[in-house]
């Protein structure tokens, strides 16, 4: 199965939106990915087979995952990423996260950051498997269950030829 990355577009927000609401705790709402593909320091992709009737009718392409992202000066900021569930551990993510920073080189980044919660190893190999590594930690950044908070992990990868600090 072959897949693209596409910017996302309005008509994508359903199917995105239908990603969200199973992948995350706290989920962003229309308005949220509405502002997002408004910001111009945004970047906003999403993930779907390439198939004839997609590419021929934008509203009828199916989203197998997204990811929103920030740029700022020389920096790229990862700020939501989901793939379908039933599409996980297919390596999907990897080859869609790579992709997505490839595109980065049209924005002259050096460096991608991202959060994720301390708990959530399987994110964090992935995050590892390509190339990024800790450089902090956010106390208390996500909420957990009523009354409990959750710590980031900050991770940083060097896109190219950033300076080499850990």
């Amino acid at each position: 199965m072959a897949m693209i990355v596409d910017q996302m577009t309005p008509s994508d927000i359903d199917s995105v939106l239908e990603i969200e609401q199973v992948s995350f705790q706290n989920p962003w709402h229309r308005d949220a990915f509405l502002y997002e593909l408004k910001n111009r320091n945004a970047r906003n992709y999403i993930l779907r087979e390439d198939s004839a009737d997609a590419q021929a009718a934008s509203s009828l392409r199916s989203v197998d995952g997204y990811g929103c992202f920030h740029v700022a000066a020389d920096e790229l900021h990862l700020l939501k990423m989901a793939i379908k569930p039933e599409k996980r551990k297919q390596n999907l993510a990897f080859y869609f996260l790579a992709a997505c920073f490839g595109k980065s080189v049209e924005d002259a980044v050096a460096f991608a950051f991202l959060e994720v919660r301390e708990s959530n190893r399987a994110a964090i190999r992935l995050y590892e498997k390509l190339g990024f590594r800790p450089v902090g930690l956010r106390p208390e950044y996500y909420s957990k269950n009523p009354g409990k908070r959750e710590n980031a992990v900050i991770m940083r990868k060097i896109l190219k030829g950033g300076n080499t600090w850990q």
